[in-house]
């Protein structure tokens, strides 16, 4: 197809001006994703500039292989379009020519997908490429996807049929014009820091911030800058709590949860925000209150649907306000955290402040609450501008310019400062691993920040656009907290101040933790210790490049002799590590357990325990023999790291400083060398600790924690494909982790503090706490459950069908795929699968796909796309079906006919091999009914509860696991479940059954009816 010029309403459509300049946007699909193996099927492109016609070419091409159904369900382009169409070795020329002809740049998104194919295909590209998902992430922030599709959606730029080339190519040059636009917005002064700092780099977005810099020059127009960073927030004065709190009667609860109380009013029906009053509500309310006043320690189990965050939120801040106090709230993760401080809290708030007479306030009051999270999560502009200003040699963070990476980074950083309020690091969209190692350099640290050098302390003139004053976040943040009523955390953040002696979070004795059931795991997780090869060998890269500036900067002989000394022995035991390395790799694979399923997962990690049985092994006894030398090199490389960094302190490197500690440009890279040199010390003494503790682990230790040795999925496969490849024989992970944690909860947590309240939705397994007290130590906690307020029996039928094969059967997964095929028929679509393999999950995936899509059903799944991503095109295709593992057991909300079938392939028992379950499955005489057992009804619970989330959502559960029939442990799984409408009978009847029952209830639905029973599937079956 030759170009063609478009209409010209492509030139009126955005009123954006813009220089006469020539791009080129295009897009690509592929049979896949995969350069290497897969093909492009088509290509479009558009020819434009702000004004005038625009010329087009697009074409399908045959990729000489069929068209997977998958692709065919995402693009529509079926085998009919493509073969007739021109193989890419025709279609090359036409693409080269209507990529010349004096484009300025070409454009696509997510650019780097589309030019690997093009480079696969012969197409080399001699202009600048520009990427319009890179640039919405730096002009747009906060945006909540950065996707095409959502992008053009959110921007209201016209889409007409996405995952087609050529109108993907146009809509991406509808939105390189409205991201121009953003550009010509931003002040002088980023322009001006992008174009110095990029100055000889190779980043090519750097041409349009240059451009727009070099046009306000020539027009004499300039945005001036009063300071990119907001004016501080003054705070209110810290909290003094009353030494003796003072009760509250409960009466106020009685009111606000009431049908015209003032929670009531907050909620507006039209924007489908219904207040309902719910007695479970205000009785863990009324429980929740009876907590604090008593200073008691109370577990709270509430069923879903009962409005659990409201139930403990206005009690506890009504507390904490007439007792001038704080109460900290500790939640897993972080969608309920913002649900919290956006929605509940502000309806607290108001609530309060309404009733305040009845708890004898006053009117408005005010309660204080905030969100507080780990220091590294906070920019300090100080040492943002200690890390621009940082001499850089070869490499890493003394690199001569800024490489792509890094201007991206930046670039990112700047536009989004003037609208942070709280300098949270997380708020930027970085979704590469090593962009976000960049964010480290910018941080808040504890031995670097203070509030003379990063609060009170002026920017030098040439970093003035940051504002009057430098701005630390996490010192503003932690101030801040020092006054607000409810603090809010997560459980990595109230552990780690547990670890820290409570040297993180600002006194409290009042605690509520929601989602407790994770607590445990946070518990273990802050307490493992790691040893990261990899880890090792970057820091050793930082360690040499420090000591290398430092040699050619320093003129005193005896330092320089300390920093030949550090070098070398930072070579020394460089070279020791790939063949120690390569040891720990072949005995991980020589003596790890086969697991059939879970080995081939991605990402699934291979593990060796290091317990008395594996420590006997010889081959053992020679890597002990080889670390104990490493081990040496590195004690004789802290020691000549120690002596050069005391005498550097000595020599007062700091006289260079101003009194408000800015540096230099003499000082500023020795200051910078030297804080890497103690950052070395620091991390590699840790890690000698950590080494020996796991490798040369005294019997004593082995009672106390549990050590292994962990090797990647990549790792396996890197040493497949060489055996001296650094990846792969790095991969190695030395790790020791408390074998229990309940004794330190109780004594450092919740023997610490006055009122404790724990609750979630599924901490029971069956119908006592016995579990969850004995895991976390909380063993005097009284107790209560609140049901839900959801009619399970009327509205959910649990199907069991009664033929299906044991899971270890051969005929298991023929029956599991033939289950997941009729239940998704019969629903027609809006169907998830839980599974707890990766493998059965592909397998599957492979195998319902195709019959699938003769149907008009689409199948999402787990590893193609991220969660985000999947769920959102769930919601948005009722006829689709996904497939998902362990990370879509919870924390995902599909309400109404988002979701109407679950499927739950296997009971979820732990993988009995791993380390640490193993080690603690050994501390009970029934190790099976006390410990796997009740870890799997929860697990259970939680996917059970996937289907059900407001009072009108219906459905269908099917549990795919004969255990639960055929053993005699499966009822404490089925009586943990809610009381349904249970059916069992064959597995040929399962999709009439979910078809009849889903008809049934949209006629009930339909027909308003309020009460009805199913008879003959109620009783008849069981």
């Amino acid at each position: 197809m030759a170009p063609e010029h478009g209409p010209d309403q492509h030139a009126a459509r955005s009123p954006l001006t813009m220089p006469s300049r020539t791009f080129v946007a295009f897009d690509l699909e592929t049979t896949g994703l995969n350069p290497k193996r897969d093909a492009i099927i088509e290509f479009g492109a558009v020819r434009f500039q702000q004004n005038g016609p625009r010329e087009y070419y697009s074409t399908c091409i045959n990729p000489g292989r069929p068209l997977p159904v998958r692709i065919q369900q995402i693009t529509g382009i079926r085998p009919a379009d493509i073969v007739d169409a021109p193989a890419i070795d025709e279609v090359i020329p036409v693409i080269l020519n209507f990529f010349g002809n004096g484009t300025h740049a070409v454009v696509a998104h997510s650019a780097g997908f589309d030019t690997s194919f093009l480079r696969a295909a012969g197409v080399k590209l001699h202009t600048p490429v520009l990427d319009t998902y890179e640039l919405a992430t730096i002009l747009l922030p906060g945006q909540d996807s950065y996707s095409l599709g959502e992008l053009c959606k959110a921007l209201s730029i016209p889409l007409k049929t996405a995952h087609r080339a050529s109108h993907d190519a146009e809509a991406t040059a509808d939105l390189l014009l409205h991201l121009l636009h953003r550009i010509k917005e931003l002040p002088d002064s980023v322009l001006e820091t992008l174009s110095e700092t990029g100055r000889g780099g190779k980043w090519d977005p750097i041409l349009l911030f240059d451009e727009e810099l070099q046009r306000r020059k020539q027009t004499g127009r300039a945005k001036s800058t009063v300071g990119l960073t907001r004016p501080v927030r003054r705070n209110d004065p810290p909290l003094r709590p009353d030494p003796s709190p003072q009760e509250i009667a409960d009466g106020f609860l009685v009111k606000a949860f009431s049908d015209d109380g003032p929670l009531a009013m907050e909620f507006d029906a039209e924007a489908g925000t219904v207040f309902e009053r719910r007695d479970g509500q205000l009785q863990m309310s009324i429980q929740t209150l009876d907590a604090l006043n008593r200073g008691d320690h109370k577990i709270i189990e509430v069923g879903t649907g009962t409005g659990k965050s409201l139930a403990y939120l206005l009690p506890a801040a009504a507390w904490a306000v007439h007792n001038r106090s704080r109460v900290v709230i500790a939640t897993h993760t972080l969608p309920l955290q913002d649900q919290l401080l956006e929605k509940e809290l502000p309806r607290v708030a108001l609530t309060l402040a309404e009733i305040g007479a009845d708890l004898d306030e006053g009117p408005g009051q005010d309660v204080r609450a905030m969100a507080l999270k780990g220091r590294s999560r906070y920019l300090c502009t100080r040492r943002l501008t200690n890390w621009l200003d940082a001499p850089r040699g070869r490499g890493g963070l003394f690199a001569e310019s800024l490489t792509p990476l890094e201007s991206r980074f930046l670039a990112k950083l700047l536009v989004w400062l003037p609208h942070t309020q709280t300098g949270d690091l997380s708020e930027l969209p970085i979704h590469d691993r090593q962009e976000r190692a960049l964010m480290a350099h910018v941080a808040s640290h504890a031995d670097e920040c203070s509030l003379e050098r990063c609060v009170f302390a002026r920017p030098p003139g040439r970093h003035a656009f940051l504002g009057g004053r430098y701005r630390d976040f996490y010192l503003e943040a932690h101030r801040q907290a020092l006054s607000s009523h409810l603090l809010i955390v997560n459980h990595a953040l109230l552990l780690a101040d547990l670890a820290a002696g409570g040297q993180v979070l600002p006194d409290y004795d009042t605690l509520i933790v929601d989602e407790a059931h994770h607590l445990e795991g946070a518990a273990t997780e802050q307490f493992t210790k790691q040893v990261d090869l990899r880890a090792l060998t970057y820091l050793l890269d930082g360690l040499e490049r420090a000591a290398e500036y430092l040699a050619a900067h320093i003129d005193q002989e005896h330092l320089l002799e300390l920093a030949a000394q550090v070098a070398s022995g930072s070579q020394d035991l460089r070279s020791s590590l790939p063949p120690f390395a390569e040891a720990l790799h072949d005995f991980v694979l020589r003596h790890s357990e086969t697991r059939p399923v879970a080995r081939g997962a991605p990402g699934y990690p291979q593990q060796v325990a290091l317990d008395s049985r594996m420590r006997a092994q010889p081959a053992w006894s020679e890597i002990e023999i080889e670390w104990d030398g490493i081990s040496q090199i590195i004690g004789h490389l802290l020691g000549r790291l120690t002596d050069l960094a005391e005498q550097l302190d000595a020599s007062q490197w700091w006289q260079y400083e101003d009194e408000y500690g800015n540096t230099t440009a003499l000082a500023g890279g020795t200051s910078r060398a030297l804080q890497a040199l103690h950052r070395s010390q620091t991390d590699l003494a840790d890690l000698l600790q950590v080494a020996d503790d796991v490798i040369l682990r005294p019997l004593s230790h082995q009672e106390e924690s549990v050590a292994w040795l962990e090797l990647s999925e990549n790792g396996r496969s890197s040493r497949r494909n060489s055996s001296r490849n650094r990846r792969g024989v790095d991969s190695v992970v030395l790790r020791s982790a408390p074998i229990q944690v309940s004794e330190k909860l109780d004594s450092e947590l919740f023997g610490k503090n006055r009122a404790v309240v724990l609750t979630g939705a599924t901490l029971r397994a069956g119908d006592h706490f016995d579990y969850l007290r004995d895991r976390l130590g909380c063993w005097d906690a009284n107790s209560a459950v609140i049901d839900s307020p959801f009619d399970y029996k009327r509205n959910v039928l649990l199907y069991l069908p009664s033929d299906m094969p044991p899971p270890d059967h051969h005929n298991y997964q023929p029956a599991l795929e033939e289950a997941i095929q009729q239940a998704a028929l019969a629903a027609r679509g809006r169907t998830l699968v839980l599974f707890t393999s990766h493998s059965h999950l592909r397998t599957s995936a492979d195998a319902i796909r195709t019959p699938l899509a003769a149907a008009g059903l689409t199948v999402l799944q787990q590893g193609e796309g991220s969660r985000t991503r999947n769920l959102r095109d769930f919601r948005a295709n009722p006829n689709s079906v996904l497939l998902g593992t362990s990370s879509y057991w919870e924390g995902i909300d599909l309400p109404g006919d988002q979701l109407v079938c679950l499927l739950i392939a296997r009971l979820p028992f732990a993988v009995p091999t791993d380390p640490l379950y193993a080690a603690r499955s050994r501390l009970y005489e029934d190790p099976f009914h006390e410990y796997a057992v009740p870890e799997a009804v929860i697990r259970l619970r939680q996917g059970f509860g996937r289907l059900i989330r407001s009072a009108t959502d219906r459905g269908v559960v099917v549990l795919l696991d004969s255990r639960l029939w055929r053993r005699s442990y499966g009822e404490v799984f089925l009586d943990a479940l809610p009381d349904c409408t249970r059916r069992q009978s064959p597995l040929s009847h399962l999709g009439e059954a979910v078809q009849g029952w889903l008809d049934h209830q949209a006629r009930t639905l339909a027909t308003v009816e309020q009460h009805y029973e199913f008879e003959s599937w109620d009783t008849g079956d069981e």
